[in-house]
């Protein structure tokens, strides 16, 4: 019998009176927009930690968003921003249905 353990929370998100609330409480989402962009190999990373360094370093930097713009990430990018205290905001990749 195989099985697979993954973590898992129960989050909340809603508008109330202007205000984004984030279990009940009240959060200034302060976010960059995250490509996934390297100059030495593009949207490839360069080595298996560069995306947790790109993530710890946006931590660092006092934000606490990351927007996903055009691409959806692997399943370690949200474990990691899980695991970092990160918001994602993910913009869905579409095209023009004709």
């Amino acid at each position: 019998d195989a099985s697979e353990q993954r973590p898992f929370a129960w989050r909340q998100l809603e508008i109330s009176e202007g205000r984004v609330l984030l279990n009940g409480e009240a959060i200034f989402m302060h976010g960059v927009l995250y490509q996934g962009y390297w100059p030495e190999s593009l949207l490839t990373p360069p080595d298996a930690a560069a995306v947790e360094r790109d993530l710890r370093a946006i931590k660092a930097c006092g934000f606490n968003t990351v927007r996903v713009h055009a691409v959806v990430m692997d399943a370690n990018f949200y474990r990691l921003c899980d695991q970092l205290g990160l918001m994602v905001w993910q913009d869905m990749p579409s095209g023009d249905m004709r």
